[in-house]
């Protein structure tokens, strides 16, 4: 299974890396919109795990490009960022994101978050071979 993680944040994509170490991934990292879009342009992940508040392009133009594509709009963006914003949140799920989770502020618990997410998106969901 192929997850692209943008994030920008070298901290948080080390959280999100460790605690999806348990789960089969292969995981691809972006720091930024620009090289995000680069990569989709040529592969396709299984599901997106995309921070709001990133360089170049913002997560809402990614997810505007993922969704806006023939080829790409059926996979998942999870949005995971800082913002706690009501217009945030309805923009992305107006948008077509498949969840909006905020980033806690104590390692424990975003580590937990992730390994839920990790849970649910890998361990649960069943997935078409594309």
């Amino acid at each position: 299974m192929n997850v692209l993680l943008i994030e920008d944040n070298h901290t948080d994509s080390r959280i999100i890396e460790t605690s999806l170490e348990p789960f089969d991934v292969n995981l691809t990292i972006k720091e930024d919109g620009k090289s995000a879009i680069e990569y989709l342009k040529e592969n396709l992940p299984t599901f997106i795990i995309l921070d709001l508040n990133i360089p170049y392009l913002t997560g809402k133009e990614v997810l505007n490009y993922v969704k806006g594509s023939k080829k790409l709009k059926h996979i998942p963006v999870i949005v995971y960022t800082t913002s706690h914003d009501e217009r945030d949140i309805n923009d992305i799920y107006d948008m077509g994101g498949a969840a909006y989770i905020t980033k806690p502020f104590s390692l424990s618990e975003a580590q937990e978050k992730i390994k839920i997410l990790g849970d649910f998106w890998i361990g649960i969901v069943t997935w078409l071979n594309r």
